[in-house]
């Protein structure tokens, strides 16, 4: 979400109304489609003026993720094998671009339309899985999927000896499992948690002011058109970030 700051507590000190700022809402919560939303001011970030209030909104949920996905869970270090699996999602974007300035060296797969994009954008292999059966050129150091369809089962045989799988959406099983059997191998199945920090918000959007991080918006809808914009996002495929104003 981004928009203009309208009241503070009394305990806030880094914000005061009329303040634009972007941030997120606890996921598990939800809230930011809404006229008004209330948020700890340690999950805001002032919006730099070179950003739109679109672009702002666009960036950190995705942004986020794919940001704690390498660095955090993946442990990207210079010279990173890294796959991101549903490289031209709106994550997937912010994946490939980071994991490039973070020192991997990095393989994208997504569907036709996505293909230049995630080249433009600075991915050293682009796959696409629309075009026949995806050959994979490992191991890979770090196995991101942003997809859905490239579980742990499939990424351990491309990964390498101590290669680290992030899920962004395990099931419950799935999630435990993995706590229950990380212990005991080398290769981890890990599940990631987005949160919404000042300073990881302030970190993109430099990376967003200096040019070295590039907001793709897929397309934009009107609150009115919100189960448009759910429909749009559930039918897959779509390159970029779908937001949703409110007047």
């Amino acid at each position: 979400m981004a928009g203009v700051v309208t009241g503070v507590g009394a305990r806030v000190r880094r914000f005061r109304p009329g303040d634009e700022v972007f941030g997120a809402t606890n996921p598990f919560q939800g809230g930011a489609f809404a006229e008004f939303a209330s948020l700890p001011e340690g999950a805001l970030a002032v919006k730099p003026p070179a950003l739109s209030f679109e672009q702002a909104a666009a960036l950190p949920i995705t942004g986020l993720a794919a940001l704690y996905s390498l660095r955090e869970l993946g442990e990207i270090h210079q010279g990173a094998r890294v796959l991101i699996y549903g490289s031209s999602g709106s994550a997937g974007l912010f994946a490939v671009q980071l994991g490039k300035q973070l020192g991997g060296h990095v393989t994208g797969v997504c569907g036709t339309d996505g293909v230049e994009l995630c080249k433009h954008l600075g991915a050293d292999v682009v796959l696409d899985y629309r075009s026949g059966p995806v050959t994979l050129h490992g191991p890979y150091d770090i196995v991101v999927d942003f997809s859905g369809h490239f579980g742990f089962e499939a990424a351990r045989h491309h990964m390498a000896e101590h290669g680290r799988f992030i899920d962004p959406s395990p099931t419950v099983p799935q999630f435990l499992g993995a706590k229950i059997a990380n212990p005991f191998r080398s290769q981890k199945d890990l599940m990631l948690q987005t949160e919404s920090k000042s300073e990881d918000l302030e970190y993109l959007a430099s990376l967003v002011e200096s040019g070295k991080l590039k907001v793709t918006i897929a397309k934009s809808f009107p609150i009115a058109q919100a189960l448009q914009a759910f429909a749009l996002q559930e039918q897959g495929g779509v390159v970029g970030k779908i937001v949703v104003t409110i007047p």
